[in-house]
């Protein structure tokens, strides 16, 4: 049997056996086996004579081989990024929450005082709970 199908069987029977444990979620075991194996990928390449590959610059890049067109890429992203992005502030105590939009400095009352019976969050996603009824908003991040 060749390495890849050995790693990838390793693999295979590790994340199945991960999964099988009920104090870890099985998206958890996946990440803890994937990061493991990244970690022990880098001490194998890292102590082998074979590779003349500079490990740093294998992993994080090369700063000298961004070219201009890659900033002006990223740049055009983080602006529309910035476009559709919404800022949630929920305070619970009160019960008021608000949306403010960054581009345009709008800022929207979703519920005011008293009105809300629960509220909650995912980092993305603000579950809101007011009379019987559940309103979620997408903040857009």
């Amino acid at each position: 049997m060749r390495a890849p199908h050995r790693a990838r069987r390793a693999v295979a029977l590790g994340v199945t056996a991960l999964s099988r444990s009920r104090r870890m979620s099985h998206d958890t075991g996946v990440g803890l086996l994937f990061v493991g194996m990244t970690a022990l990928g880098v001490i194998l390449v890292s102590h082998s004579r074979s590779f003349a590959v500079d490990l740093t610059a294998f992993l994080f890049g090369d700063v000298l081989a961004v070219r201009p067109r890659d900033i002006a890429m990223l740049t055009a992203a983080l602006a529309i990024a910035a476009l559709v992005s919404v800022l949630v502030v929920a305070d619970q105590a009160s019960g008021t929450v608000r949306t403010l939009d960054p581009a345009t400095e709008k800022v929207t009352v979703l519920a005011r005082p008293g009105s809300l019976t629960g509220m909650g969050t995912d980092g993305r996603f603000v579950y809101l709970a007011a009379g019987g009824r559940t309103r979620v908003l997408d903040s857009g991040v």
